[in-house]
């Protein structure tokens, strides 16, 4: 039986967020990026954590919730200053140790 991908599955729903909110379907975008954030904490992803908050930045700001824009626009930040790629790392190693 198949195991399934749940780092790939969170990135993938990511990026579906990212289409849905220029799709104008911010609730949908909303549940997704979530969801993918909450699983990247899980795994300790620092790097696909900052995009998830990106995405929830961008939702914000265009649904005029500018209090939690600024939130997630902090933790995006704080979570690039610690991230491998900030400390110097050019490309992320996913938490299971694979590429």
């Amino acid at each position: 039986m198949h195991k399934p991908d749940t780092y790939n599955a969170a990135r993938a729903d990511i990026s579906l967020a990212s289409a849905r909110r220029h799709a104008g379907d911010h609730t949908t975008a909303e549940e997704l990026a979530i969801r993918a954030l909450a699983v990247m904490v899980r795994l300790d992803s620092r790097h696909q954590q900052a995009h998830a908050h990106d995405v929830l930045v961008a939702i914000y700001e265009e649904s005029g919730d500018n209090d939690l824009a600024e939130r997630h626009r902090a933790s995006a930040s704080a979570l690039r200053s610690t991230s491998p790629e900030a400390i110097g790392s050019r490309s992320e190693q996913r938490p299971d140790g694979g590429t």
